[in-house]
């Protein structure tokens, strides 16, 4: 290797320790900052400012995959912007976040407390009857708009608004508060922090952890201590509030802090649209101006085919277009007075006629002898516009995995492909249910059970020993089930795999429609000693007869 070839390593080492960079002093850092975060607005473009024309804001290898470095420092406040800008001006953007916002959390992740029996030295049946008591108590917290601090939804709602921001922005804080208020069914409310109001400067490198200011102070081992929050008081005043996670008296969590990282110790979330922000704004453009050109071409379709021995008319001047709407029979060209009286028997609010410009109604007439009038060729691609858009968004769409079907909301015929699109689809779905419930609901669901047990109304012997705490608060969050295109069918399977033993009738009722199928056996029971018949005693004679059409059917 020739001496002034310049190695990836050495690019790669000497960009760190280069001399705007440095590890141990803070200096370092603020020059590190100032060189790499350039101007954080829309979509200027260049350095690394966060618009799509910049680098390391987006947009994909602007001078070639090689040019781009062998290592990439992503501004994740300029990328969250553009990420949020984008769900303006895409719907398509827009779809992928609100389909897995809509899943994910339907009507409100539930709570299904499943208290660890065996370890804590009681029955299985007062295990399940101190787990239904508390899913009422936190049914009844969450249900009421209490829950949240500004009162504005109850933490149902709050449960969108925070899968709607860890699918756009992946940087996701709540502050979890507790009220003196004894009119409370719980002292515990929740508020949801916006990402931007823990305001540093945060970057995530594709080769090594950058040490900055991202408003989050950690010890030793990395473990978040505390955050610096941008507070507006009500006099207008800005000021910088620094919050514990864990109060230093109480022991109570104050501060929840979740996002999804794409690379070890990384610290603050990086938007999840970071990586297709340049196809969606290609597919954006395309749209636009296949839009305008048909616009265009709409408005003016021929030319002028001369006479063989004169150069061509000039038709724009000859264009005039005919007016429509009422003709004021007083003459006048304006209304006296837009309500009808004695002295104004006619009277109208001027229409704005169609320009040339607009869609109207357009005439030439000035044409010379031996002058023709040409249609233009259309050549708009309006019969592969959709096709093209589709094509591109199931490439984009499936990288965040969301099927396409499942974004356009439109399905084919065929139930085994629609059924296996739902079922990978719902995977996913699950996963961040998981995702969220780790980060954002057991937290919460812990100082909950944590104010009920000091207010004396839940009893749970041995919390404060390590291991029955965590066997106390053992639980799941249940969501909607996955959608069923053929309940029939699915019921069927059902009841086969409950006769071999592969499912339960509890945990059949919970994926179906999340109830308990304990609480239904019980209903049931009631319901049918109200009636004149058993139901499930009936008997069909023409029953196997029936099962073999149907059978016969779906053969066919």
């Amino acid at each position: 290797m020739e001496k002034n070839q310049t190695t990836l390593r050495s690019k790669i080492s000497g960009f760190f320790r280069g001399p705007f960079f440095n590890k141990n002093k803070v200096q370092g850092e603020q020059q590190l900052t100032k060189q790499l975060s350039g101007s954080h607005g829309g979509n200027s473009g260049g350095g690394f400012s966060g618009g799509f024309g910049g680098f390391s804001s987006g947009e994909k290898y602007a001078f070639g995959l090689a040019n781009g470095g062998s290592s990439q420092i992503y501004n994740n406040r300029a990328i969250r912007q553009n990420a949020r800008e984008m769900c303006n001006y895409s719907p398509e953007a827009m779809g992928i976040i609100t389909r897995l916002t809509e899943h994910v959390v339907g009507t409100g992740l539930r709570l299904d407390s499943t208290p660890e029996a065996a370890l804590l030295g009681i029955s299985q049946d007062e295990a399940d009857e101190w787990g239904q008591d508390l899913n009422r108590r936190f049914d009844l917290w969450a249900r009421s708009k209490m829950s949240n601090r500004s009162q504005d939804q109850n933490f149902y709602q709050l449960q969108r608004l925070y899968q709607l921001s860890q699918q756009r922005d992946n940087d996701v804080f709540a502050r979890l508060y507790y009220s003196k208020d004894e009119k409370l069914p719980n002292k515990l409310q929740v508020g949801l922090i916006d990402a931007n109001q823990i305001q540093a400067d945060a970057f995530t490198s594709t080769w090594d952890n950058l040490v900055s200011n991202d408003g989050i102070k950690r010890n030793s081992k990395g473990v978040e201590i505390s955050y610096s929050v941008r507070v507006k008081l009500p006099s207008g005043e800005i000021q910088f509030k620094t919050i514990n996670r864990i109060g230093p008296k109480s022991g109570r969590t104050m501060f929840i802090h979740g996002f999804m990282p794409d690379y070890a110790n990384q610290t603050r979330g990086l938007s999840r649209l970071a990586g297709i922000l340049q196809e969606l704004e290609n597919v954006g453009d395309f749209k636009l101006s296949t839009i305008k050109k048909q616009i265009s071409q709409s408005q003016f379709t021929v030319y002028v085919k001369p006479a063989p021995d004169a150069p061509a008319t000039n038709i724009v001047k000859g264009i005039t277009q005919r007016n429509s709407g009422p003709v004021n029979s007083q003459g006048a060209t304006t209304a006296v007075n837009p309500i009808v009286s004695e002295e104004c028997k006619l009277s109208f609010e001027p229409i704005a006629e169609a320009q040339f410009r607009t869609p109207g109604s357009t005439g030439v007439f000035n044409l010379n002898a031996g002058e023709d009038l040409k249609l233009l060729k259309n050549d708009a691609p309006g019969e592969n516009y959709a096709q093209y858009v589709d094509n591109a968004m199931a490439y984009i769409s499936a990288s965040k995995s969301v099927p396409i079907e499942v974004l356009l909301m439109k399905f084919g015929n065929n139930f085994s492909a629609s059924r296996a699109t739902l079922v990978l689809y719902w995977m996913i779905v699950e996963i961040w249910r998981h995702e969220m419930a780790t980060d954002f609901l057991k937290p919460i669901w812990e100082m909950f059970l944590v104010e009920e047990i000091a207010a004396g109304r839940v009893k749970a012997p041995g919390f404060s020993d390590p291991v029955l705490r965590q066997a106390w608060l053992c639980c799941e969050f249940t969501g909607s089930s996955i959608p069923n295109i053929d309940p029939l069918k699915s019921a069927k399977a059902a009841k086969e795999n409950i006769g071999m033993g592969a499912l339960t009738l509890d945990k059949y009722a919970k994926d179906t429609n999340g109830s308990s199928g304990k609480a239904n056996r019980t209903r049931l029971k009631k319901e049918v000693e109200e009636l004149p018949f058993n139901t499930f005693e009936l008997k069909n004679e023409n029953e196997e007869e029936l099962e073999e059409e149907e059978e016969n059917q779906d053969d066919e």
